[in-house]
């Protein structure tokens, strides 16, 4: 037999509560490091687009 006592309700919607937060607290973090990617996918790409842009302007004047 087990010798733990029994938990409660209450400490049973506690500990749920608990790893929800967590959960939602480590899909906060991996987002975060989602968007930070994307953004700089993202600028680079602009980068390279303006960088094209001026050289042609460049080449025909």
């Amino acid at each position: 037999m087990s010798t733990r006592p029994r938990l409660s309700v209450t400490d049973i919607l506690h500990r749920g509560l608990l790893y929800t937060l967590v959960g939602i607290s480590l899909w906060g973090v991996v987002m975060i490091g989602v968007v930070h990617r994307d953004t700089l996918r993202r600028g680079r790409g602009m980068l390279r687009v303006k960088l094209a842009r001026d050289r042609k302007l460049t080449c025909t004047a």
